[in-house]
């Protein structure tokens, strides 16, 4: 047996609903028989408003109409109401089946229905007219799904964390044991994007200059940032997709900082900008299903990061352009696993 607990997974759907497709959260908490009292509303262009409610199997969803004063809420001519039955909780399969064929019931003299069977991962509706919203929750399903599974198998991830931090570990012994700023000749000697030895032949500076940082707060801001978006590129990609991306990214990153700046740079952020450019470009191409919302946050994220970098000092812009500008272009030539079924 699963146990799968209903209210937390509505919370959470109901919260992603809202920031990713507009949707506002309404108090049902005067119907009777509900077993969440929170749903949302959206109003269509057509100027129907749409009321969304959350119910679970334990709900007598049949009868729910009559014995309910819903409509004493809403205005039936303007309005329309679609119920999300959810099963889940800690039942037997017996029980599933049971509740399934009861609802297969409800679904045949009821529309505007949405049946999540939380413990198979199906779900069904009772009419076309509701199918976008079916859509717009199946992505967010599979969204959280992802992140979830993200979380467990991130091993590339997790590796180019624990080489940067390995790195700056080497950093700190030769900088007599201070972590708070590296010397500038500790970081030349350990492979620092340095234009006169590239000149002179050393263009694995190139790469080695991106698993390198200066100081405490530099790795920890970098590898908080790696942590938080490599995971969805990693799973969208495939683990080795993903590396020689991230790799790629570094490599233009240090390029555009070795053309147009002549000053040392090392640092992963060039690799993490290159990763959001992949995220954005993911994001316009889903744009119809994962919402604008989506597509502004990426966006806002890119954009703030930028601003900062501009904003203060000793901030290597260029390479920041670089790494985001070799994840857009990578983003639109390389397909992601779910198109080629196979990883890497």
């Amino acid at each position: 047996m699963r146990k799968i607990s209903i209210e937390p997974f509505a919370k959470q759907l109901i919260d992603d609903m809202y920031k990713n497709y507009d949707y506002t959260i309404e108090d049902f908490s005067l119907i009777k028989g509900i077993s969440v009292p929170w749903g949302l509303s959206k109003i269509l262009q057509n100027g129907t408003k749409i009321n969304i409610l959350f119910l679970s199997h334990d709900d007598d969803i049949l009868n729910i109409n009559s014995d309910s004063n819903i409509y004493d809420i809403i205005d039936v001519k303007k309005e329309k109401i679609v119920k999300i039955i959810l099963i889940g909780e800690d039942i037997d399969d017996s029980e599933v089946i049971s509740k399934l064929n009861y609802l297969s019931d409800f679904k045949a003299i009821e529309n505007n229905s949405i049946i999540i069977d939380l413990i198979h991962s199906t779900i069904q509706i009772s009419d076309n007219s509701i199918e976008e919203i079916a859509k717009q929750i199946n992505s967010i399903v599979s969204v959280n799904s992802r992140a979830k599974q993200n979380k467990i198998n991130s091993a590339a991830t997790y590796t180019l964390i624990g080489i940067n931090i390995f790195m700056f570990i080497i950093s700190i012994i030769l900088n007599g044991g201070n972590p708070i700023d590296i010397n500038n000749y500790v970081l030349i000697m350990l492979g620092a994007k340095y234009n006169t030895a590239i000149i002179q032949g050393q263009w694995f500076r190139l790469l080695t200059c991106t698993f390198l940082h200066g100081g405490l707060v530099h790795i920890a801001a970098n590898m908080y940032s790696l942590y938080s978006v490599g995971p969805l590129v990693e799973s969208l990609y495939g683990k080795y997709k993903y590396i020689f991306m991230y790799l790629i990214a570094g490599i233009v990153s240090s390029l555009f900082s070795f053309l147009f700046s002549t000053g040392i740079s090392i640092g992963a952020s060039g690799s993490i900008f290159g990763l959001l450019g992949i995220i954005l470009v993911f994001a316009l191409k889903k744009k119809k299903t994962l919402g604008r919302k989506f597509l502004m946050n990426v966006s806002s994220v890119i954009a703030v990061n930028l601003l900062i970098g501009f904003s203060l000092p000793g901030i290597d812009n260029f390479a920041h352009l670089g790494g985001l500008f070799a994840g857009i272009f990578l983003a639109l030539i390389i397909r992601t696993s779910e198109n080629t079924n196979r990883d890497g």
